[in-house]
C-alpha cells in the first residue's frame, strides 16, 4: 500500500553464513533480555504498513466499519505481519510522546474515518510515527513498541528461548539458524489468502470473537475458494504446532463452557462444512483432499462425540464433517473409528446417520449406492451426474436463454431460504433464482417484476427509455447500493423482450456493457453513477388462485455479485424481509 522508498533505508539483505565472526551463547530467560537484545543489536530491520482491511463494526452507533492497519515488520531473520486499529497506535502514542519528539499524530474522528483519502492518510502518518520510533529505540519506554510489534511473541514461537548470538560482520548482527522452512510453504499467494491469513491470526488472539470471525470468513470465503491454494488450506484446517498457531481443528475442541462458546462452536462447525460441500464450494474437491489428510489424532483431539451428542444444528454438522472424513479414508477399520469416536452412544448416533444417507443417496439416484467416496467428487451423486452439463451450460456466454436452459435442465441448486411459499437458491454463487407465490393477477404479477420493483430495498428508478415494438424496449433500471461504507448509485440499461403465451408471459433481459451502449444512452449515466450489466429470465405461470414468479439472474459484474452476497447467504434474513415487503405491495 505505501512506498517502501519511504519508510527507513536499512539494509534488508541476510549476512551468509561464511561473512559471520567466531559466536558465542547467550541465554535468554526474561523478557526484558529479549527486548534488550533486539534493541542493542538492532535487529528490526524496517516496518512499514502495507494494506487496510475493513471488517464491519457491530457495537458502534456511528461506524459501519472498522479499519484494520497490517504493519509489516522485517527482521535479519525472518519478516511478520501484525493487524491493529487506530485506537492501539493512539495507546501506544499516549505513551511515548514525552519522550521522544514525534511526528504528527493523525487526528481522531468521529464520522467520516473509513473514507479512502482519510485511511490513506492516517496510514502514512501511522507510519512515519513507527519509523520514527524505530529509530530512537533506546528511547526509555521503547518496551511499550516493543510490546505492540509483538516481536516478542514472534521470536519465542521460533525457539529464541536458547540463542547462538555471532559476531558483528561487515555490516550487522546476526543470529543463526531462526530461518523457518515452513515460512513460505504457507506464505500467501494473492490478497484471498492474505485475507484469509488476516482471519486466522484473528481467531488465534482474540478468542472471545471467534463465533462472529467464523461468520465473517464464510461470507469473505463464498465464492473465492478457486484462489485459495491446498497448502493453504492444509494451514487453515491445521494451523502450525510450532509457532504455536492453532488450525480449525484445534480450534474446535470442545473444552470451553458458556453460551459464547457453543455460538463460537456452532459456526466454526458449519464454516467447515461449507468449505467440504459442493452446494457452497464449487472447488471442495481441494478442500476434501485437504481435510481428509489430517492425521486420525488430530481429530480424535476434536472431541467430536462431545459436538454428536450436542444441539441438534451442532450434531448435524458434526456428523456431516465426521462422514466426510471417514469416507476419504476407506481404509479406516471399525476399531479405528471406534477408538476415534470413543463412546458406543456416539457411535450408534453415526451408524443411524450413516444408514439415513445411504438410504437417501438410493432415493436420489434411482440406483445403487455404492459404498466407496472419491474425495475427487461430491458426496451428492446427482450433483456428479448433473456436473459435466451444468459446466457446459455455464460456460456459454451469458444469455436469457442460458438462464432458460439452466432452469429447465439443472436440478442441483443451493436451497438458501424459504418463506412463505417463496424460496431463493443459486449455482455456485454465480446464477441466482428466485421462486415467489403471488396472490394476484397476471398484470400485477407483470408489475411487481418488471417495473414496480420497489419491494427490492435497493431499487430506486425504473423507467422506458426506447419503445422497439410492442412486445420489446429498453428500460434504464437504478438501485442505490451501500458499497465501502458509501452509497453508490449503479444503472442498469437493458433490453426486455416480452413473449405471451396461453396462462404464461415470459420476459427475458439483455444488459448492456459499457462498450455496447449506444451513444444516444451515454447522457443517462451522471457522473458518479456506475453501469452494471445483468442477464434475467423471468417467467411468470397462472395457476388456479395465484402466479408463480420464477427469475434468473446471471452475475456478470464482479461488484454485482458482490452486493448480492449476503443476500445469497441470507444474513439478518434478508430474503424473508424482502418477502415481507413484495407481500405488502400485492
Amino acid at each position: 500500500m505505501l512506498s517502501r522508498q519511504q519508510s527507513t533505508n536499512v539494509p534488508m539483505t541476510r549476512t551468509p553464513t561464511l561473512q559471520r565472526a567466531a559466536s558465542h551463547m547467550v541465554n535468554v530467560q526474561t523478557e526484558d533480555n529479549i527486548y534488550e537484545l533486539i534493541k542493542t543489536h538492532n535487529v528490526i530491520k524496517n516496518i512499514n504498513i502495507v494494506n487496510t482491511i475493513k471488517e464491519k463494526d457491530t457495537q458502534s452507533i456511528n461506524k459501519n466499519h472498522i479499519v484494520i492497519y497490517v504493519i509489516e515488520i522485517r527482521t535479519d531473520y525472518f519478516d511478520y505481519q501484525v493487524y491493529k486499529r487506530y485506537k492501539e497506535f493512539l495507546t501506544l502514542y499516549e505513551a511515548l510522546k514525552y519522550d521522544i519528539l514525534l511526528p504528527k499524530f493523525p487526528e481522531k474522528k468521529l464520522f467520516g474515518s473509513n473514507k479512502r483519502k482519510v485511511i490513506e492518510e492516517r496510514a502514512q502518518a501511522l507510519q512515519n510515527f513507527l519509523q520514527t520510533v524505530l529509530e530512537n529505540i533506546l528511547i526509555p519506554n521503547s518496551n511499550k513498541y516493543l510490546e505492540f510489534i509483538q516481536i516478542k511473541e514472534q521470536f519465542q514461537k521460533r525457539g529464541f528461548q536458547n540463542i547462538r548470538l555471532h559476531g558483528p560482520s561487515t555490516d550487522q548482527f546476526c543470529l543463526a539458524d531462526l530461518q523457518d522452512a515452513n515460512d513460505k510453504k504457507y506464505s500467501p499467494q494473492n490478497d484471498i489468502e492474505r485475507q484469509l491469513l488476516h482471519y486466522i491470526n484473528k481467531l488465534n488472539q482474540i478468542q472471545e470473537s471467534r463465533g462472529t470471525t467464523y461468520q465473517r470468513m464464510e461470507q469473505y470465503l463464498f465464492g473465492k475458494m478457486q484462489s485459495v491454494s491446498y497448502n493453504m488450506l492444509q494451514f487453515l484446517f491445521q494451523g502450525d504446532p510450532d509457532k504455536q498457531i492453532l488450525g480449525l481443528i484445534h480450534m474446535m475442541t470442545n473444552d470451553g463452557e458458556g453460551q459464547e462458546h457453543h455460538i463460537s462452536c456452532t459456526a466454526g462447525f458449519q464454516l467447515l462444512r461449507k468449505l467440504l460441500e459442493f452446494d457452497y464450494n464449487p472447488f471442495a474437491e481441494t478442500a476434501l483432499r485437504a481435510f481428509c489428510e489430517i492425521p486420525l489424532k488430530q481429530i480424535k483431539n476434536m472431541k467430536i462425540s462431545i459436538h454428536i451428542n450436542s444441539t441438534k444444528k451442532c450434531t448435524q454438522n458434526a456428523l456431516v464433517i465426521l462422514h466426510k472424513y471417514i469416507c476419504g479414508n476407506p481404509s479406516l477399520t471399525e476399531q479405528f473409528i471406534q477408538y476415534m469416536l470413543e463412546d458406543q452412544e456416539t457411535i450408534s448416533i453415526y451408524n443411524s446417520y450413516k444408514q439415513t444417507f445411504k438410504q437417501e443417496q438410493k432415493l436420489n439416484t434411482e440406483g445403487s449406492y455404492e459404498d466407496t467416496y472419491d474425495i475427487f467428487h461430491s458426496t451428492n451423486l446427482e450433483n456428479k451426474s448433473s456436473s459435466k452439463e451444468l459446466n457446459a451450460l455455464l460456460d456459454v456466454l451469458p444469455s436469457p436463454e442460458q438462464l432458460q436452459n439452466i432452469n429447465s435442465r439443472i436440478n442441483n441448486w443451493k436451497r438458501v431460504a424459504d418463506y412463505k411459499k417463496c424460496s431463493l437458491e443459486h449455482l455456485q454463487a454465480q446464477i441466482k433464482r428466485e421462486t415467489y407465490q403471488l396472490y394476484c393477477c397476471m398484470d400485477r404479477a407483470y408489475q411487481l417484476m418488471v417495473v414496480d420493483k420497489s419491494w427490492i430495498k435497493t431499487f430506486s428508478k425504473f423507467q422506458i427509455i426506447e419503445n422497439i415494438n410492442e412486445n420489446e424496449f429498453v428500460a434504464y433500471d437504478k438501485y442505490i447500493w451501500t458499497t465501502k461504507s458509501q452509497f453508490t448509485t449503479h444503472i442498469f440499461i437493458s433490453n426486455y423482450q416480452i413473449i405471451r403465451q396461453t396462462n404464461k408471459i415470459i420476459i427475458k433481459v439483455s444488459g448492456l456493457s459499457q462498450k455496447d451502449l449506444p451513444k444516444q444512452y451515454q447522457d443517462l449515466i451522471l457522473k458518479g453513477e456506475i453501469l452494471n450489466q445483468t442477464y434475467m429470465y423471468i417467467e411468470l405461470n397462472e395457476f388456479d388462485g395465484y402466479i408463480q414468479a420464477i427469475q434468473l439472474m446471471n452475475f456478470v459484474d464482479i461488484d454485482h455479485k458482490t452486493h448480492y452476497f449476503p443476500y445469497l447467504l441470507n444474513e439478518d434474513n434478508l430474503f424473508q424481509a424482502t418477502i415481507d415487503r413484495l407481500h405488502q405491495l400485492i
